[in-house]
C-alpha cells in the first residue's frame, strides 16, 4: 500500500494526494558537528562538541563578549550537540540538553524574560532536543517532544492563537520575552523570517505566521495571518523555512518548495507557482532555504545548491544566477543557507564556506568594506573555501571573560620557501619555480600544463574574467601565454591564500593555493590527485617524480 502526501491549499481544504514510496533518510549533523549561518555571522561544532563563531559581531551574537567583529574563528563553549544561528541572534543546545542564548534581543527572542542583549550564553531551558532561531523569534523542542516558542510575534509565527502589530517591533502583551508551550508531539521545528514550520513525530508537518507579502499555503491570497498551527503536508521528515519561501523533504526523498520566487530559488520556470507545492528533486535528505537561494544534501552526501548567486552564494564558481540545481561538493553532513553565503561541514570535519565576506564571514582574516555592496574577487569567494580552526593560519581563540577581553594572539606569518628537491618528470630533471609551504610542495599551475603538454596527462587552462574562474580541461593540449617556467628570485617569501575558483571538466573542485608576488601556487599532490597523473616522493634521493604514464596514488 502506497503512502500519500496530503496538502491542503487555503481555507476551503482543498486537498491532492501525491503517491510517493518511503526510503532511507541519511541521518544529518550530530556525529559531526553542525554548521549555521545568520544574516552576517557563521557558528558551527566541530566534531569534538566545541562551538566556534565568526564574522559579524552586532549585539554580541558571536558570543565572546564583545560586539568586535571576527574575522577568524573563536571558541565559545564545550559540549555542545547543535547551533542555530538567527539573524542577530545564536542559539546552541548542549549535549546534557541545557539551551543557552546570546546576541539581540530586542523582541525577547533570547528567551531570558528580558529584552536585554546578550554578549555571553545565557541558560534558557533544560530537556531540551533541538532548537531554532529566526529572525526575530526563537522555537524549541524538549525531550517530551513538546514545542516552545518566544520572541517577536507579529505575524503569529509563535503559533499561540494570536498575533502582535508590526514585526521587529516590540508588542507588550503579544510577543513573548520567555518560552510558551505551542504544542506536543513535536520532532523538529524550522523558525523563518515570518513564518514557523513545525515536524510532529507522525509525520505532519504544521505552519504558521505569514510572509507579509507571499501568504503561506494553508491561507488563501490576501486572507489573515495563520497564527494557530494548520497542518499542511504528510510524510514529512525534514523542512526549511527561508525568507518567505519553505522546503520540505518528504520521506521517498522527494524535494518540495513553495513561497516567493523573485530569485529562482526553486528552479522551475512558471509566474503562478509561488502558491503551489512544487517537487524540485528526487533523493534528497536534508534542504535548507537561505535568504535568496537553496541548497541541498542528498542521501549520497552531495550538496548541491541553486537561486539568487550575485555574491557567490550558490558556490559554483561563477555570479551567475542558477535555476537549475548544481553540484559544488560531496561527502557533506550539515550546511546552511544564510543572507549572502553557505557554509557546508564534511564527514571528515572539514568546515568549507562561500559567498559574501562582510564583517569578516569567510573566516579567513579577511573583510569586505562596510560601504561596498558588489562582489570583489579579492575579498569574497564564489567557490568553496575551508575554514581553519586552530592551526598555523588561524590561531585558538578562547571566550574571554565578562570582565576582561583578553588580546587575540599573534599570528605567525606562513613562510614559503624554494622547494630544494629534485623534480624528475618522466625521468627527466625539470627546473620549477616551486616553494615549499605547510610541508607540501606548491607549484604554478601553468608550469605544470607547460612541462605535461604532449603527454598522457596534458590539460588545458582557461581563464575567464566573466566568471573569475579557471577551467581545467584534461587530455586538451595546453595553450602557451608566455611566461611559463620562469625563474624565480629563490629567495623566502610570505604567501596569502588565494580563493580562485577552479572548475575540471565544468566540476567545481577544491585546490589549496597561495598568492606570492602576484602568481598563484598550488599543492602539488592536490593537483596530481585532480588531474590523476602519478606522483611519488623519495626521501632518500630527496626527490619529486612526476609520472604520467600512472594514475595518482595517495600516499602517507
Amino acid at each position: 500500500m502506497k503512502k500519500g502526501v496530503a496538502l491542503k491549499l487555503g481555507i476551503a481544504a482543498i486537498a491532492f494526494i501525491l503517491s510517493i514510496e518511503p526510503a532511507a533518510v541519511m541521518a544529518m549533523g550530530d556525529a559531526n558537528g553542525v554548521a549555521s549561518l545568520g544574516d552576517y555571522h557563521a557558528m558551527t561544532v566541530r566534531p569534538d562538541g566545541s562551538l566556534w563563531g565568526w564574522g559579524d559581531n552586532y549585539c554580541g551574537k558571536i558570543g565572546e563578549g564583545t560586539t568586535v567583529d571576527k574575522a577568524k574563528p573563536v571558541k565559545i563553549m564545550d559540549g555542545v550537540a547543535s547551533v542555530s544561528a538567527g539573524a542577530n541572534h545564536t542559539l546552541a543546545v548542549k549535549k546534557n540538553g541545557e539551551l543557552w542564548a546570546w546576541g539581540s534581543n530586542s523582541n525577547g527572542q533570547l528567551g531570558d524574560g528580558t529584552r536585554t542583549d546578550r554578549h555571553l550564553p545565557v541558560k534558557i531551558m533544560e530537556s531540551v532536543a533541538s532548537a531554532s532561531a529566526g529572525q526575530w523569534h526563537s522555537m524549541a523542542v524538549k525531550t517530551d517532544s513538546t514545542l516552545w516558542a518566544w520572541g517577536d510575534n507579529g505575524t503569529g509565527r509563535l503559533g499561540n492563537s494570536e498575533s502582535g502589530g508590526d514585526y521587529m517591533v516590540f508588542d507588550e502583551g503579544i510577543d513573548k520575552t520567555s518560552p510558551i508551550k505551542v504544542m506536543d508531539d513535536v520532532e523538529s521545528v524550522s523558525a523563518g523570517a515570518f513564518q514557523s514550520l513545525a515536524l510532529k513525530t507522525n509525520g505532519d508537518l504544521y505552519t504558521f505566521g505569514v510572509n507579509p507579502e507571499i501568504h503561506i499555503l494553508s491561507l488563501e491570497r490576501n486572507k489573515t495571518n495563520g497564527v494557530a498551527p494548520s497542518k499542511i503536508l504528510e510524510n514529512v521528515v525534514s523542512m526549511s523555512a527561508g525568507q518567505g519561501f519553505n522546503l520540505i523533504v518528504t520521506s521517498d526523498g522527494g524535494l518540495w518548495g513553495w513561497g516567493a520566487s523573485l530569485a529562482s530559488q526553486f528552479a522551475v520556470d512558471d509566474s503562478d507557482y509561488e502558491w503551489k507545492v512544487i517537487r524540485l528533486m528526487d533523493g534528497v535528505a536534508y534542504a535548507c532555504a537561505g535568504f535568496n537561494h537553496s541548497i541541498v544534501i542528498k542521501q549520497d552526501g552531495s550538496l548541491w545548491s541553486w537561486g539568487f548567486n550575485k555574491e557567490g552564494q550558490v558556490g559554483d564558481g561563477t555570479n551567475e544566477r542558477r535555476s537549475e540545481p548544481v553540484k559544488i561538493m560531496d561527502d557533506v553532513v550539515s550546511a546552511s543557507a544564510g543572507y549572502k553565503s553557505t557554509i557546508a561541514q564534511k564527514a571528515n570535519g572539514e568546515c568549507w564556506i562561500w559567498g559574501y565576506n562582510l564583517s569578516g564571514l569567510l573566516g579567513n582574516g579577511k573583510s569586505h568594506e562596510a560601504n561596498s555592496l558588489d562582489f570583489d574577487p579579492a575579498v569574497d569567494s564564489a567557490f568553496p573555501i575551508a575554514i581553519s580552526f586552530g592551526d598555523s593560519s588561524f590561531p585558538v581563540q578562547t571566550r574571554p571573560s565578562a570582565s576582561e577581553i583578553a588580546p587575540s594572539p599573534a599570528t605567525a606569518p606562513l613562510s614559503a620557501k624554494p622547494t630544494a628537491s629534485n623534480v624528475l618528470v618522466n625521468s627527466r630533471r625539470v627546473e620549477f619555480d616551486a616553494y615549499f609551504i605547510n610541508d607540501s610542495n606548491f607549484f604554478k599551475l601553468r608550469d605544470l600544463a607547460y612541462i605535461l603538454n604532449g603527454t598522457e596527462k596534458q590539460f588545458a587552462v582557461i581563464w575567464s574574467d566573466s566568471e573569475y574562474a579557471v577551467f581545467l580541461i584534461p587530455g586538451t593540449p595546453y595553450e602557451v601565454v608566455g611566461g611559463e617556467m620562469g625563474v624565480g628570485s629563490r629567495e623566502a617569501k610570505t604567501p596569502s591564500p588565494a580563493s580562485t575558483a577552479f572548475l575540471i571538466n565544468g566540476i567545481p573542485t577544491m585546490f589549496e593555493a597561495y598568492n606570492i608576488d602576484g602568481n598563484n601556487y598550488f599543492k602539488l599532490r592536490d593537483v596530481a590527485k585532480a588531474l590523476d597523473f602519478g606522483i611519488v616522493w623519495n626521501e632518500v634521493e630527496n626527490s619529486i617524480a612526476i609520472d604520467t604514464s600512472a594514475g595518482y596514488i595517495e600516499q602517507p
